[in-house]
C-alpha cells in the first residue's frame, strides 16, 4: 500500500527502501515488485532502533501535532492508574478508520508538508520542488498509476494456481470467477496462475496465454468493494449461525451474498430507528418551546382561558389573514 501511494501521488518510486525483518518484506512478491521497478531493498539490523530514527521521528511529530489532539486519543493510557471510566478513551472514541485515514492524508499534504524541518532548514514541499528543479523531472522514471501497475502489487493465494471448471470458471475465496477466455477449449480443465485484490474481493486475475485477464465474481454485485478480511469475518459469522465448526463444510458465494443482504437490511432498519428517535427528540423540544408561557400560569387561570374558547362556533370572525 505504501508503494501504491508513492506511485499514485508522485508517479515514481525511491531508489532505496529500508525495511525491518518482517516476513512480508522477504516474500517473493515484494522482492519481485522491487526488482521490476529497479528499487534496492535494505534491511535494518535487528535490535538496532537507531536505524529507524527517520520514520520514528515522523511518528512522533504526527502523534504530537495531530493524533494527540483528537477526541478519544490514548495518550492518557501512559498512566493507567489515573484513568477512570469518565475519561477512558474507549468511551470517547468517535473517529472511524475511514475518516481518520482521510484526515491523516489531508494533514500530511496540508500541514506537515509546509512545516519547516530543522535538519533541512526548509519545508518538505520546498525540498521536493528544489530537487525537481535541480535534477529535472526525469520522465524515464515515470510510473503510470494504472491497472498494469496495480496488478504487480497484487498477491496470489497460497496455492497460486486454480483449475478452470467448464461453464463456471475458477474457484477462489468461496466464489467462482469468470471471463470470456474461459470458453476456449484449450483453457478449460487446465490449471492457471491467479491473483486477487485483497481490497476488492469481487475481482481476480487469471494468467492466460501470457496475459493477465480480469475476472469477475459470480456475486460481483454484492462482493464489489468488500475486502478479504470482511469476507473472512462473514464466513465465520455464517459458520456460527449454522453451527458449522468443521472446516470440511463448504461455504458458497450465495451464502455470503445472502448474509451481506441481511446485514444491509439490518443497517437500514437501524438507520430508520435512529432517524425516528432523532425526530421524536426534536418534536419534544418543539413541544416544550410551543407554549412556554403556560409554565408560569396557575391552574385556575388556565381553566378560565379554556372555558372561553371551548365552543369554536361562538367565536366571531373578523376577517381572513392575508
Amino acid at each position: 500500500m505504501v508503494i501504491r501511494e508513492c506511485v499514485k501521488n508522485y508517479n515514481r518510486l525511491p531508489n532505496y527502501i529500508v525495511v525491518d525483518g518482517g516476513k512480508e518484506f522477504n516474500s517473493v512478491y515484494f522482492e519481485s515488485l522491487l526488482a521490476l521497478y529497479g528499487v534496492h531493498k535494505k534491511e535494518r539490523p535487528p535490535a538496532k532502533a537507531r536505524f529507524g530514527n527517520v520514520v520514528e521521528r515522523l511518528f512522533g511529530i504526527t502523534n504530537k501535532l495531530f493524533v494527540h489532539n483528537l477526541k478519544g486519543n490514548t495518550q492518557i493510557m501512559k498512566n493507567v492508574r489515573q484513568v477512570t471510566k469518565s475519561v477512558n478513551p474507549k468511551n470517547h472514541a468517535v473517529w472511524t478508520l475511514e475518516t481518520l485515514t482521510e484526515r491523516l492524508d489531508n494533514w500530511f499534504s496540508s500541514v506537515y508538508d509546509h512545516i519547516e524541518n530543522p535538519s533541512l532548514h526548509q519545508t518538505p514541499r520546498e525540498a521536493f520542488e528544489e530537487s525537481i528543479a535541480i535534477s529535472g523531472s526525469r520522465l524515464h522514471t515515470y510510473i503510470p498509476y494504472n491497472e498494469t501497475f496495480i496488478l504487480t502489487t497484487l498477491p496470489s493465494p497460497k496455492v497460486n494456481t486454480r483449475k478452470v471448471f467448464p461453464g463456471q470458471g475458477i474457484k477462489l475465496n468461496y466464489s467462482y470467477y469468470w471471463c470470456e477466455q474461459f470458453r476456449d477449449p484449450k483453457v478449460e480443465s487446465t490449471n492457471i496462475q491467479v491473483k486477487y485484490d485483497p481490497f476488492n474481493i469481487a475481482i481476480a486475475y487469471a494468467h492466460i496465454e501470457g496475459q493477465w485477464i480480469k475476472c469477475k465474481s459470480a456475486q460481483y454485485k454484492y462482493l464489489d468493494g468488500k475486502t478479504e478480511n470482511q469476507i473472512k469475518l462473514i464466513a465465520e459469522g455464517i459458520r456460527q449461525n449454522n453451527k458449522i465448526y468443521s472446516k470440511n463444510n463448504t461455504i458458497t458465494d450465495r451464502m455470503i451474498a445472502s448474509y451481506i443482504l441481511e446485514s444491509e437490511e439490518i443497517e437500514k432498519e437501524l438507520i430508520n430507528e435512529k432517524e425516528l428517535s432523532s425526530t421524536k427528540a426534536n418534536l419534544k423540544v418543539v413541544d416544550k418551546r410551543t407554549h412556554p408561557i403556560t409554565e408560569n400560569v396557575d391552574d385556575e387561570n388556565l381553566n378560565d382561558a379554556e372555558d372561553i374558547y371551548k365552543d369554536d362556533d361562538e367565536l366571531e370572525v373578523f376577517g381572513e389573514l392575508i
